[in-house]
């Protein structure tokens, strides 16, 4: 049998003009659900269960219709006023118009289609406040035709900068920092990426420049640092590298306890509230599981989780990929602040390849990212730990990673989602 393949493009959209859209559902990501005369569903950015709007359709991905807003004909009781003048505009947020109640009903419900058949188990637990949590942020500094440089944020699924005066959702220390940093660079730079964290000493930035044309780099020093109201700085100006001060701070939620450092530009969660949730909820599990004398701990970054396991358990092997975050966990997790009963192995390693010659099969402990940990998981099915341990940010990649699990034998026993 013989068959021709027709090449098909995206092509140029039929413009079917405005349509009246009754928006029914919110999908995972905050986006809109409605459902178009002719059955095709369709997802809107900006909208609230409830709306009626006026939509054009502006494109196609992953077999759904997507929606531009044009006007929200009937707003729906569950929609607020946004506190921030560019929501829905720029890329950072997309529940500031939704009622809070809404937003975790939302994401509960997420949570639960995750778990499939053990939604049932699923426990809540309040993770965060609404507004100035967020300790670490990624700015992006660049010139409009004016010639002005513009700090802000990507735009909601494009590449425009949307320019940014201040941020409800950041920490007060670093919504300071626009300006300054703005008007420093302005006589020096053509564009910049600036990653800023705060933790206990203060905030620490790290910036990617490309400089103006003959341009010199700027001063970098502590009056310069002072007034950016920093307490460190890291500058890549072209070929140059600038320092001064510190180069890593300490996570708030961990100060009293065993710190886990994070610098400018490593990651770290975004709150300290919602992190000190997670860590309480993943020590309470580990309590769980009962004695244990060896674990397993991929995706181990700084140490954030792997320092819950301290005077727990006596042989611990931590898997992490990024060399700088082993080296700042090597700090807290072997510093004369750790438990002698606790002997930590840190491997820097891809998970997935340290998966093959993984051992310790009592607990494992996984991280993971968005793309999740499906070959660990069936490495985990091959090798049978007593227990595994699981922290997600990704419901879809979760759910599938928990049927591998639970088609391996292994039976879910409590599950949380943080909001």
């Amino acid at each position: 049998m013989s068959q021709q393949r027709t090449r098909r493009g995206p092509g140029k959209r039929r413009d079917e003009g405005p349509i009246d859209l009754q928006i029914d559902a919110l999908g995972g990501l905050g986006d809109g659900i409605g459902r178009l005369p002719d059955g095709r569903v369709v997802m809107v950015a900006n909208v609230t269960p409830g709306d009626r709007v006026r939509i054009r359709l502006s494109g196609r991905r992953a077999g759904v219709e997507r929606g531009q807003l044009v006007q929200v004909l009937q707003a729906s009781p569950q929609r607020r006023t946004a506190p921030c003048a560019v929501a829905g505009r720029c890329g950072g947020c997309a529940w500031q118009h939704v009622d809070l109640a809404l937003q975790q009903h939302t994401k509960a419900a997420v949570a639960g289609r995750a778990l499939g058949p053990d939604s049932g188990s699923l426990a809540q637990a309040q993770a965060a406040p609404e507004w100035a949590y967020r300790r670490r942020v990624r700015l992006h500094l660049r010139r409009d035709r004016s010639g002005n440089l513009v700090v802000g944020f990507m735009g909601r699924g494009s590449g425009d900068l949307v320019a940014v005066v201040a941020c409800p959702v950041l920490v007060p220390e670093l919504a300071s920092c626009f300006e300054p940093l703005q008007r420093w660079l302005h006589t020096h730079v053509e564009r910049a990426e600036v990653h800023a964290t705060a933790g206990v000493e203060g905030v620490i930035c790290a910036i990617t420049a490309r400089p103006l044309p003959g341009a010199a780099p700027p001063e970098v020093d502590a009056v310069v640092a002072q007034g950016l109201g920093l307490v460190g700085l890291d500058l890549r100006f072209g070929s140059h590298h600038l320092t001064w001060g510190q180069r890593q701070v300490t996570l708030t939620e961990t100060a009293e306890q065993l710190p886990i450092y994070v610098d400018g530009a490593g990651f770290c969660q975004a709150g300290a509230a919602g992190n000190a949730a997670l860590r309480r909820v993943v020590s309470a599990e580990i309590d769980a599981c009962g004695e244990l004398s060896s674990c397993q701990e991929f995706f181990a970054g700084s140490g954030n989780l792997s320092a819950l396991l301290v005077g727990k358990i006596a042989q611990v092997r931590c898997v992490e990929h990024d060399s700088a975050a082993v080296g700042r966990a090597r700090i807290s997790l072997l510093g004369p602040e750790s438990s002698p009963s606790s002997h930590f192995e840190l491997v820097i390693a891809d998970a997935t390849e340290a998966a093959q010659t993984a051992r310790n099969p009592e607990l494992w402990l996984l991280d993971p990212g968005r793309p999740g940990a499906a070959e660990l998981c069936r490495r985990a099915v091959e090798l049978q730990p007593d227990h595994v341990v699981y922290a997600s940010c990704a419901a879809n990649t979760l759910a599938r990673d928990l049927a591998i699990l639970r088609d391996g034998g292994y039976n879910l026993r409590s599950a949380t989602w943080l909001d």
